[in-house]
């Protein structure tokens, strides 16, 4: 499992939504997932790039990884079809974004794409918890919750025990 695309949606992000903090926190995400996943994730694409971004991008660039900069495409609204074809083809390309995937009719694809939008402030605190060492996770089974059913598994790695 190597070699991915990863197409971040940045219509929207506004100058009020860049803070030093996330940041911060982004850049100890990469550096966990660099350490848990190496080499995962080929290539970042930036889409719909809106310039509050840009000038964030240029101020707290600089906290990442080096090799995770160089991963990283940026393509305005009007250049973002343009950036998407260079790596994917049009037949995978969500309609939205100029492609030609539809899923069940739907040209967002939000059968098969995350949602956009800021995460819930528990699940940010809960991550600054992991980060700080705080907290630890702990798959459902492993706290003592009821089995899914036979074969249940809570993650995608974690066979149930």
């Amino acid at each position: 499992f190597s070699g991915v695309t990863l197409v971040i949606d940045l219509k929207g992000f506004k100058w009020s939504d860049a803070q030093f903090s996330a940041a911060w926190t982004l850049s100890k995400m990469v550096a966990c997932r660099s350490h848990l996943l190496p080499e995962t994730c080929h290539r970042i694409l930036f889409v719909r790039v809106p310039t509050p971004f840009a000038k964030a991008w240029s101020m707290f660039s600089y906290l990442l990884d080096p090799g995770t900069i160089a991963k990283v495409q940026m393509a305005t609204e009007s250049e973002t079809i343009s950036l998407l074809r260079k790596f994917i083809g049009d037949e995978v390309i969500p309609a939205y974004l100029g492609g030609q995937r539809h899923t069940e009719g739907d040209p967002y694809c939000r059968k098969l794409l995350a949602p956009g939008g800021f995460p819930p402030e528990e699940a940010l605190q809960r991550l600054e918890r992991l980060i700080a060492g705080d907290d630890v996770y702990l798959p459902p089974h492993r706290r003592g919750e009821a089995s899914q059913g036979e074969g249940a598994r809570c993650c995608s790695i974690c066979p149930m025990q």
